[in-house]
């Protein structure tokens, strides 16, 4: 396990492109940079709840999702940035600010997809669609 891993980060930082795990939950965004089209995977690890709890200021799971309903930039860029590390990727949220071009609907996309392959989100919670009304939907 720990040599698939240290693979994943070697490979991550030569550029190279190594598949998402979908047993450890990882997913991959796509995003235009500084630098061009890239891809970092994103996986809702222990450690990224843990700063993504701290960044947003929240105590649990279920107060992460309620806060999704209301975030803005900074709180998607902290997101995105605890997911991307929980990936492998030594990525900042001022990176992410400066560095992303990425639209809201596709970052909570990416985000929700993270959690789901997590199981930290039903398929009922929140609609990922995009072509609905752009905004995310609560579930039953």
């Amino acid at each position: 396990m720990t040599q698939n891993r240290a693979t994943r980060r070697a490979a991550a930082a030569e550029g190279r492109r190594t598949p998402a795990n979908a047993a450890r939950g990882e997913t991959v965004i796509t995003v235009q940079t500084r630098d061009g089209e890239k891809e970092f995977k994103l996986c809702l690890t222990l450690s990224a709840i843990a700063e993504i709890e701290d960044g947003l200021g929240v105590e649990n799971l279920q107060e992460i999702e309620g806060a999704l309903q209301s975030a803005g930039s900074r709180q998607f860029a902290t997101i995105l940035a605890a997911l991307a590390r929980g990936g492998g990727h030594d990525i900042t949220v001022d990176d992410i600010r400066k560095g992303w071009n990425i639209g809201i609907q596709d970052c909570l996309v990416a985000i929700v997809a993270a959690f789901r392959g997590a199981g930290a989100m039903t398929d009922g919670e929140y609609r990922e669609d995009a072509q609905s009304a752009g905004e995310p939907q609560a579930g039953n």
